[in-house]
């Protein structure tokens, strides 16, 4: 397997999908437990992460704060559009970022106890070129397919209703910087 993916440790999703995401060790543990520092500074028990020290377990607003801090924000994808709407061709999207729920697993034993888990779903270039699910719960990406196949994909996928998918788009300012 070609590229960078990042395994699931503790309750770092949010970290392996940002860092997937990216194709590098971008964020590390200590920069988002800053940015939860930053958005709620006055609180013993930090709101936008796990009260248990270095698990992470880090929510939409410091995905969200971070991306902005590379030049990057995070946008809702309205889940009763279709998802061939998705801006795939459009040279600013990175990629996509979904909250989903996942069962909680212990070793090999899978509990039924419904967590939320992020992941991250690019294109890469070097592998087999096309888009690929970056879920660090499994043992390597998930190929999709062309953009065709990532409509298919996220139609189904999304049929439970409980995906919450956003794109992660390069901010306007920094497109028309890069492109003067």
């Amino acid at each position: 397997m070609a590229g960078y993916f990042e395994k699931q440790r503790f309750e770092l999703c949010a970290l392996h999908a940002l860092n997937n995401l990216f194709q590098k060790q971008e964020f590390t543990r200590q920069e988002l437990d800053d940015v939860c520092r930053n958005l709620d500074p006055d609180s013993f028990l930090n709101a936008h992460k796990s009260w248990i020290p270095g698990f992470g377990n880090y929510d939409y607003n410091v995905i969200a704060v971070a991306l902005k801090s590379r030049g990057y924000s995070l946008n809702w994808f309205d889940s009763r559009r279709d998802p061939s709407e998705i801006c795939t061709g459009d040279d600013a999207l990175l990629g996509l970022i979904a909250n989903i729920s996942s069962n909680l697993k212990i070793g090999p034993v899978e509990i039924p106890f419904a967590r939320r888990h992020w992941v991250a779903i690019r294109d890469l270039k070097g592998m087999e070129t096309g888009y690929y699910l970056l879920d660090s719960k499994l043992p390597e990406p998930k190929f999709i397919g062309n953009k065709n196949d990532l409509v298919e994909f996220l139609r189904e996928w999304m049929l439970d209703g409980d995906k919450q998918v956003m794109f992660v788009l390069k901010d306007d300012d920094d497109i028309s910087q890069s492109s003067s």
